[in-house]
């Protein structure tokens, strides 16, 4: 096979090339990959967005605490940075974020680990962007 004759030459890049080839793509379609709360896969991009809202719904909402005079009176005395930006965060910087989470981390704990966002990435992001979207305009996770 040609993958043989080339592979004892300097000249690795026919090499790879016939193994990208005997391999097939790479590309994952999937956007099944993100359980539900009773371990099922989602199967749609409506379920994911639901799975990702109830994930951030337990993950952002806490209980109140007690409030700290400190807390207060520092917050009170910051200046806002105006080098961050206050705007919508776009679809392009969640895709971003989205890739640079390292894998092989332990998940939380709904399950989600990162290379179950990224392997769905596109339905992922979509949906995932739709709900940053939807808390950032709102300042609150929705209920449903």
């Amino acid at each position: 096979m040609k993958l043989n004759q080339v592979s004892g030459k300097n000249n690795l890049r026919p090499a790879y090339r016939a193994i990208k080839r005997l391999r097939g793509s790479t590309r994952s379609s999937a956007n099944g990959s993100v359980a539900r709360s009773d371990a099922c896969l989602c199967k749609t991009p409506a379920e994911i967005t639901e799975r990702l809202r109830q994930h951030y719904q337990n993950t952002l909402n806490h209980s109140n605490v007690t409030p700290s005079a400190d807390i207060d009176d520092f917050a009170d005395s910051a200046t806002p940075d105006v080098t961050v930006s206050e705007d919508v965060p776009m679809l392009l910087e969640v895709t971003k974020a989205i890739r640079r989470l390292k894998n092989g981390r332990a998940a939380s704990a709904d399950g989600i680990t990162a290379e179950l966002l990224k392997g769905a990435e596109k339905p992922i992001s979509e949906a995932l962007h739709k709900v940053i979207t939807n808390v950032w305009s709102t300042g609150r996770v929705p209920a449903k």
